[in-house]
């Protein structure tokens, strides 16, 4: 690396002030440090070279470098350690089972890395927590697990930050197991993708920058996931576009009846999957820091079966094409608050631009589109809106604006008088 660093020229007649040439060369010997630091900065590449646990030295051999060295070059020639530093970049592969039993942190997890097999998996004598700075990846043969084999169930974490990725390329995730269960809950600032097949239990997406869902193959269960991206729109955006996982979601929604598995905090969740997302049985809330986007597919809120099931709306719904269903599923004839979409938060707001925004049963019962707090906004560009009654102005609040350019506007009142 070559560095150039010019100093200031004086006349003859300049006179040389002391300070500034002492910082001219403070400066020169400052580049040149940090040019001779970035051409020699070198990671630890640690390989599995046995079974045993991830904070035994015997476990593994590694090499610092600027790049990977590969298995042999490590095996061959690599130094014992434990990884636990950012920095760190751990293979796991040639049929070694590892085993946590600290909570180590390192830069980045590859599972099978050289086709022969390979397993991670959480010990069950105490919860476990394993950070990863990059990408995890888990190849063809490889796995990651908890073990679900001891008498007292344990909760284990895999964190990724740093905007890493977790691809299931074929191998097996397996994080919620035995009885009683141990689980592994993730932490997601990345993306989730790949085949395979994958068990999850619960999952956060917690990016900063946009995260998108395109895992395919088998996944057996998400037990619960929650949305919470806090980048700065449009850099908030989890995408699904996963069957998959939508169906996934769905299966389970349906098998937990009203405990609600999915939460929505913060970001901009973009159903991008011609799938049913079953969001709720039970009353649900989208949160102030919030937008649901509906691009295609179907999304049904609130679609149990009971009183006053209400979709809460404190941020923002976008429908762009597909369908949104508020309490469609209900027959209560009971409240006229019952089967319902309330906009509860100043500042709320929904945009329909195409698809269709069916709030209530319009045939057996309530249907209730609320705006109930101050300086809310409905946009209708495109598609159909259908309810069986719109109460703008709900409980004395100001400053509504409701603007309809396009599209289709229903208002069925098939049941009640008002």
């Amino acid at each position: 690396m070559r560095v150039s660093y010019a100093l200031n020229t004086m006349t003859s007649a300049a006179k040389v002030n002391p300070k500034n040439l002492l910082l001219n060369v403070i400066c020169l010997l400052a580049l040149l440090v940090g040019a001779s630091a970035q051409a020699n900065a070198q990671n630890r590449y640690f390989y599995s070279v046995q079974s045993g646990n991830f904070n035994a030295t015997t476990t593994w051999r590694f090499l610092s470098a600027t790049s990977d060295p590969g298995r042999t070059a490590v095996i061959g020639s690599g130094l014992q350690g434990v990884p636990n530093a950012v920095g760190d970049y751990v293979r796991i592969g040639a049929g070694h089972t590892v085993t946590i039993t600290n909570s180590p942190t390192i830069t980045e997890l590859v599972v099978d890395d050289n086709g022969a097999g390979g397993t991670l998996r959480f010990d069950e004598a105490g919860n476990r927590t394993l950070t990863v700075s990059g990408n995890v990846t888990v190849n063809a043969g490889g796995t990651i697990q908890a073990l679900g084999t001891n008498a007292t169930s344990q909760t284990h974490n895999l964190i990724i930050n740093n905007n890493g990725n977790l691809t299931n390329n074929g191998g097996t995730l397996n994080l919620r197991v035995g009885t009683p269960v141990d689980v592994v809950n993730i932490q997601l600032q990345g993306n989730l993708s790949g085949s395979g097949t994958s068990t999850f239990n619960n999952i956060t997406f917690n990016g900063t920058n946009n995260q998108l869902i395109d895992i395919v193959g088998t996944v057996n269960n998400v037990q619960a996931v929650t949305f919470n991206n806090t980048g700065t729109a449009p850099n908030n955006q989890i995408t699904n576009q996963s069957v998959a996982f939508t169906n996934a979601l769905t299966a389970r929604q349906t098998a937990a009846g009203s405990t609600n598995i999915s939460t929505f905090t913060a970001g901009n969740y973009r159903h991008d999957v011609n799938a049913t997302y079953l969001v709720s049985n039970a009353s649900i809330t989208i949160g102030t820091n919030m937008t649901v986007t509906v691009l295609q597919g179907t999304m049904n809120f609130a679609h149990g079966n009971a009183i006053n099931q209400v979709l809460t709306l404190s941020g923002a719904l976008v429908v762009d094409g597909g369908t949104v269903n508020a309490g469609v599923n209900n027959t209560n004839t009971i409240s006229q608050y019952a089967n319902s979409l309330n906009m509860d938060a100043v500042g709320a707001s929904i945009t329909l631009n195409s698809g269709t925004l069916n709030v209530g049963n319009m045939a057996t019962g309530y249907g209730n589109l609320r705006m109930s707090a101050d300086n809310q906004t409905i946009v209708i560009n495109g598609g159909t809106l259908r309810t069986e009654r719109w109460v703008i102005g709900s409980g004395g609040t100001d400053n509504h604006v409701v603007t309809i350019n396009g599209g289709l506007v229903q208002i069925l009142p098939n049941v009640t008088t008002t």
